[in-house]
């Protein structure tokens, strides 16, 4: 079984990348989704993707106080459903470099870890690297490819300054700035094919706090809205700040008809 790490901050786009992924390459896949709240959103959509399997996780974040129970579900999933390739999906507030660790500690003659990738919103990314500083620089720092999410919304001036963040961070990553659809199978295919140097792994966990202490999580269910006017009112409010800092919302509820 080979391990590809798909990282990146809260609302990058990870999910649509692994769906992308999953459609582009018809591999034999299991996902191991880490959500972080008591709702898996993502794990619901990407079980709606018929090429894959998925192995959700909601309980702790894999790269600090799940690593324990992170490490048997990857023993668990290879020695039962045995996949060709498990896909791991950490929490957008995971470092990469604890979350490759954890692997490598796992890691032998039938599991191996394929170079990580980090996904970065180029129209969030300032925002995100001030506020969180630290989660996205191993992010950026540890992932052997690089790829912009929304590029297509961007203007030159934002790519040309992502890109020459990427590359003072993390000078011998790959950096990929084209659209999802826009890219070809032979590129998903390779993602599938390189394995991590195990002397240019990271060694070394992150110290300090778990992630989990900085955040707070609320899940709400049965709820409806009664109109499309509703809700326009209740995300605009949200964008504001009327509820305080909201680093990512995501979900479904009926809405008028």
């Amino acid at each position: 079984m080979r391990v590809l790490v798909v990282s990146g901050f809260l609302g990058a786009g990870k999910t649509t990348f692994i769906q992308e992924l999953a459609r582009r390459t018809g591999r034999d896949f299991v996902v191991y989704e880490n959500e972080y709240g008591q709702a898996d959103i993502d794990a619901q959509v990407l079980s709606r993707t018929d090429e894959l399997s998925v192995w959700e996780s909601t309980e702790n974040c894999i790269c600090c106080t799940g690593k324990q129970d992170f490490a048997s579900s990857v023993l668990t999933i290879a020695n039962t459903l045995d996949p060709e390739y498990l896909v791991v999906e950490p929490t957008g507030v995971a470092r990469l470099s604890s979350v490759v660790d954890n692997v490598n500690q796992v890691s032998y003659e039938r599991i191996s870890l394929l170079q990580p990738l980090v996904i970065v919103d180029v129209l969030a990314w300032a925002r995100q690297r001030e506020r969180f500083e630290d989660i996205n620089l191993d992010q950026v720092a540890s992932a052997a490819v690089v790829v912009l999410s929304k590029v297509q919304h961007a203007g030159a001036g934002e790519l040309d300054a992502v890109r020459a963040w990427v590359a003072e961070k993390n000078p011998g990553a790959r950096v990929v700035d084209v659209p999802y659809d826009r890219l070809d199978d032979a590129f998903f295919s390779s993602l599938l094919e390189n394995d991590l140097d195990p002397e240019g792994a990271s060694a070394s966990a992150a110290q300090g706090a778990p992630v989990d202490d900085d955040f707070e999580s609320l899940s709400l269910a049965g709820i409806d809205l009664p109109s499309e006017s509703h809700l326009l009112w209740f995300l605009d409010a949200l964008v504001a700040g009327v509820f305080g800092e909201v680093v990512r919302a995501k979900g479904t509820l009926p809405c008028g008809g």
